[in-house]
């Protein structure tokens, strides 16, 4: 459990630093209203880890049965697995604007 957190911890500080980043960068070239739909993805994955967080938090496996030790694990695999999917997205969603400024600028 704690070095699940510890890398949930990790993985946070890593995107907090990456979105200060393109928010002080690329939501320039965006405009507002891009910028405010990056900034939106930014705090909906946000949510996520913090709902992660609290699951990790408030498991306790002893002493519960094995019936429950698997729910609250598919649990986290589900929660897990919506962050990754999130984040992917949002990546996606990210090289297709850069490269559509990077067209823009260029011409």
């Amino acid at each position: 459990k704690t070095q699940l957190a510890a890398t949930i911890d990790v993985l946070w500080t890593n995107l907090k630093k990456h979105f200060t980043y393109e928010e002080q960068h690329l939501t320039a070239s965006l405009g507002e209203i891009l910028s405010r739909a990056i900034i939106i993805e930014h705090e909906e994955i946000g949510r996520e880890i913090q709902r992660v967080r609290q699951i990790i938090n408030e498991t306790n496996f002893e002493g519960l049965t094995q019936a429950d030790v698997l729910a609250r694990k598919d649990s986290l695999q589900q929660a897990i697995g919506k962050i990754s999917q999130m984040i992917e997205e949002h990546a996606r969603d990210e090289e297709v604007l850069v490269k559509l400024v990077k067209k823009a600028t260029k011409g």
